[in-house]
C-alpha cells in the first residue's frame, strides 16, 4: 500500500474517531457546563438533571433545567424547564465554534416579581457583571500572544414557544402565556460567542418580551376597570 495512502487513511480515521469522541461527550459537558458555571453567571443556584446529544444528527435533548431567583425573592425560581432541543453542527463539535442551528422549548415557565421584574433584574446584572469580566480577561490574554481556551458558540436561532409567565405581584400570581420568544444570530462561524455572550442577550431577550406581555396585560386591565358596566 502506497505510504501517503496509508498516512492519509490513518489520519482520516483519527479524525473520525476524534468526531466521535468529542460528539460523545457533549451531553456531558453541556450537562457539567450548566451546573459548574452557569451559578456564577447569574448569581443564583442552576440545575440541568440530564443532557444527551445523538451522534448522527447532532440532536440534543436537556431536561428539567431550573435556575433559582436571587436571595430574597418572593419566588424561589426564576425559570423552570422541563425539556429542550438543540440541534448542532456535528462537524463543527471539534472546532474553535460549535454551530448550533437551533435551540427550541415549548415548556418554558417564568417566574416574575412585580412590574420591574426585581429577580430578572439582579440576574441581569450578575450577568452582565461577569460578562464585562469575561471580555477584559479574554482582552488580557489576548493582548499577551496567550492562547485563548474559552469554547465558542454561534446560535442561529433559539424559539420558545408558549412560554409560561407567571406574574407575581404580592400575593396575587397572573398566569400570561408568551407566543414566542425568538433570538436569531448570536455570533458567528468564525468568532462566534462565549458562553456569557448566549446567556446575557438570551436573557436580555426574555427580559424584553416579559415587560411587553406585562406592560400589554396592565394596560388591558386599566381599560377594563374605566369601562363602566351596564
Amino acid at each position: 500500500m502506497n505510504k501517503k495512502f496509508s498516512f492519509f487513511i490513518i489520519i482520516t480515521i483519527a479524525t473520525i474517531l476524534s468526531l466521535l469522541i468529542a460528539l460523545s461527550s457533549m451531553g456531558f459537558i453541556i450537562k457539567k457546563t450548566v451546573n459548574q458555571v452557569t451559578h456564577n453567571i447569574t448569581g443564583t443556584d442552576a440545575e440541568i438533571s440530564r443532557s444527551s446529544l445523538s451522534l448522527i444528527t447532532g440532536k440534543a435533548e436537556l431536561k428539567k433545567l431550573m435556575i433559582a431567583s436571587p436571595k430574597g425573592s418572593s419566588a424561589p425560581l426564576a425559570l423552570k424547564m422541563a425539556t429542550a432541543q438543540m440541534k448542532i453542527k456535528p462537524s463543527s463539535v471539534t472546532d474553535d465554534v460549535v454551530i448550533i442551528e437551533n435551540f427550541e422549548s415549548d415548556t418554558i415557565e417564568i417566574f416574575w416579581e412585580e412590574k420591574e421584574g426585581r429577580n430578572y433584574r439582579e440576574i441581569m446584572k450578575n450577568i452582565s457583571e461577569f460578562a464585562t469580566r469575561e471580555r477584559g480577561i479574554i482582552e488580557d490574554i489576548k493582548s499577551r500572544g496567550l492562547e485563548d481556551e474559552h469554547k465558542y458558540f454561534a446560535l442561529e436561532k433559539m424559539t420558545f414557544t408558549n412560554t409560561k409567565l407567571h406574574f407575581i405581584q404580592g400575593k396575587n400570581i397572573t398566569e400570561i402565556t408568551i407566543p414566542q420568544i425568538t433570538l436569531e444570530n448570536i455570533g458567528d462561524a468564525k468568532r462566534g460567542a462565549s458562553f456569557v455572550d448566549l446567556m446575557e442577550k438570551s436573557f436580555k431577550e426574555i427580559i424584553i418580551t416579559c415587560e411587553k406581555h406585562i406592560n400589554e396585560h396592565i394596560i388591558s386591565l386599566e381599560k377594563a376597570n374605566k369601562t363602566p358596566s351596564n
